[in-house]
Order: C-alpha cells, then sequence, then structure tokens
C-alpha cells in the first residue's frame, strides 16, 4: 500500500531487519501491511514487533466500551485536530475507510455501522478485532516479542540498536525502525510517552505543547453534583468557550456522568479542545446543554409557555428524573413551579 512504501523502499536483502516498536493497533497494522507489501516486492525482510506490556493489545480491548469502535463509515480531514488539512487529507486518502473495513473483512472480521456512523464489529467484541491482528501477523511470520521495553535507541551507521530497559533482555539491531509506541494519554497500557523520548533522541521536533486527547474529564470539588449522577447517560452538547464568550468548538454526542467527572463520546470528542483551550486561557470554560442541540430560545419559549406544567415535569419528559432534579437545582429553580 502507498502508505507504507516509504518503509520498505530501498530494501533488497532479506537479510534485512525492521523492528516495529509498540504493538498496538498501529504497530500490528504496520507490521502487516509491510509484510504484505514486501511480500509484493519479492523481498522478505525480517520484521519483529516490541512490547513492553505483558498482555498485547490492552487499548484496543478497551477501545468503544470493549467493542472496539475500528472506524467511521466516513472519515473526513475536519474531524482530525492539530495539522494542516491537506496533510491530514493526504494521510486518510492512503488507506480510507472503504479500505479499512475491506482490510477487516478479509481476516474474518465483518463490521457493522451503528446510528453515530462508528463501526463496530458484529460480534460487539474488542477481543474479535485483536485476535484478527494477531493471527495475521502470525500468519506472515511478524514476530511479536514482549515484555521487551525499549529503554534507549541510538544510530549505528546505517541502522540503529534498540536498548532494553532492564537486563533481561539484550540489544536488537535492526535496519529500519518504527516507533509505534502511541502519546501518553494511558501510562498503564505503555502509552506513557517514551515514544517522544525516542524520536527527540532520533533528532526529530516534538511540539512544546503535548497533551491528551479523547479523555475522560475529572470534575473539581465545586462540581461535585455530577459525580452524584454517575452511572447516567444522555445526548447533550458541549461547547468550549474563551474567557470571553467566544464558541471555540461544539459536540453533539452521548455523554456519560461518572463517579470521576464526565465520559462517552461526546466528551472525548470534546476533550482535545477543551484541555487546549484552558492553557490559552484559564478562563476557557467548558459548556453543556443536557437537553442536546435544541437552541436556547427555542427552549427558553417553551418554559415560558408551559401552563400548568411544573418545570421538572417538563424536564422528565426530556430527561432522566435525577438528572432533571439535579439541573433545577442547580438552577435554583423551584421543580414545583
Amino acid at each position: 500500500m502507498p502508505l507504507f512504501r516509504g518503509l520498505f523502499f530501498g530494501v533488497s536483502k532479506c537479510t534485512e531487519q525492521i523492528v516495529i516498536v509498540g504493538a498496538g493497533a498501529a504497530g500490528m497494522m504496520c507490521g502487516i501491511m509491510t509484510a504484505r507489501s514486501c511480500k509484493e516486492a519479492g523481498i522478505n525482510p525480517r520484521i519483529t514487533i516490541l512490547d513492553g506490556a505483558r498482555k498485547i493489545g490492552a487499548k484496543i480491548l478497551v477501545a468503544g466500551g470493549g467493542r472496539c469502535n475500528v472506524t467511521h463509515h466516513k472519515v473526513l480531514p475536519k474531524d482530525y485536530a492539530g495539522g494542516s488539512r491537506n496533510a491530514i487529507k493526504k494521510v486518510l486518502k492512503a488507506f480510507t475507510e472503504q479500505e479499512t473495513i475491506a482490510f477487516f473483512a478479509d481476516l474474518g472480521v465483518q463490521l457493522k455501522q451503528e446510528d453515530t456512523g462508528k463501526m463496530f464489529p458484529v460480534t460487539d467484541s474488542a477481543q474479535t478485532v485483536l485476535s484478527a491482528l494477531l493471527n495475521e501477523c502470525d500468519r506472515l511470520g511478524v514476530q511479536i516479542v514482549q515484555p521487551w521495553r525499549v529503554g534507549s535507541i541510538e544510530p549505528d551507521g546505517t541502522g540503529y540498536v534498540i536498548h532494553p530497559s532492564d537486563d533481561r533482555n539484550t540489544p536488537i539491531s535492526c535496519d529500519r525502525l518504527v516507533l509505534a509506541t502511541g502519546g501518553m494519554a494511558l501510562p498503564k497500557t505503555g502509552s506513557d510517552g517514551a515514544g517522544y523520548r525516542f524520536a527527540k533522541h532520533l533528532g526529530h521536533t516534538v511540539t512544546d505543547r503535548v497533551f491528551p486527547s479523547l479523555v475522560p474529564l475529572v470534575v473539581d470539588a465545586s462540581d461535585t453534583w455530577v459525580k452524584d449522577l454517575s452511572g447516567i447517560s444522555t445526548r447533550s452538547t458541549l461547547e468550549v468557550r474563551s474567557g470571553t464568550g467566544k464558541r471555540l468548538a461544539s459536540f453533539t454526542n452521548e455523554l456519560l456522568c461518572t463517579h470521576f467527572g464526565l465520559s462517552g463520546p461526546g466528551v472525548l470528542d470534546v476533550s482535545r479542545w477543551y484541555l487546549d483551550a484552558k492553557q490559552n486561557d484559564p478562563d476557557a470554560s467548558l459548556v453543556i446543554n443536557w437537553l442536546g442541540d435544541g437552541r436556547f430560545d427555542e427552549l427558553d419559549q417553551q418554559l415560558q409557555t408551559l401552563g400548568k406544567r411544573t418545570v421538572s415535569g417538563w424536564l422528565r419528559d426530556r430527561l432522566p428524573e435525577r438528572l432533571a432534579k439535579a439541573i433545577c437545582q442547580q438552577a435554583g429553580v423551584d421543580p414545583t413551579a
């Protein structure tokens, strides 16, 4: 595939060694696609994936609430933050959502599209996805070695020497190297930021600001009422606003109240924008419309014309009862009014 041509371009010897650091979804996909592309080119290098975890695929198994949302039925450049739209467009074009669906179908994993547009395995089990990737690596001869935690990487002539973090393993030399370590959002799975250190040591640049995205949000002491609603889920609109009130980002999706704060797809979507905004502007805020995408003026008009109906009753028609009661309490509204 075009995405992997740069990796094996110039590889001409079957004795060449390619090492991928990280056996998550990206690392295994890299190993699989590289092995397939090399096979098509008539070469057969040794491909090894190193991973420090005792159990492979921890992040795959927790993705999508344990069901693993593999892709979306339509993936667009605007769905991504960070790089330029043109750069993101080129990456997405190299391996489209339709090619992703076909790839997994070829491995025996059928995907289904849900109302949100997300694609899940028909088994509703992330283990199905993980097993398919592991089996394909095995079929292609891609060796996964774990636990083998990388401590440092040093250039060595035309290749690299990879040193382990302990004395249980010995250094490995390779001709080509891929860093697929993940970011630093979930340290217990291995995504602890080590990849950034390796990249910088090898001469790459890393942005001054590095922070997790697609993460749940922890509420502070002043919002403990949200924690009391743990287990309640509703479709809400979340907006990030600057200190001056300017809307910076908006997402409408499912929101889940938890024992620590907020989670669910909507919160994960907005988290990157909120965390970035707070670093730029301490007065930035996250505003939640618990009633979804309903406009303020329309909702206000409905409340003004309730007649004999109570505010609490009106809210209960649209929200879980506990949430409706909590909103009235926080707003200082008499639910019987």
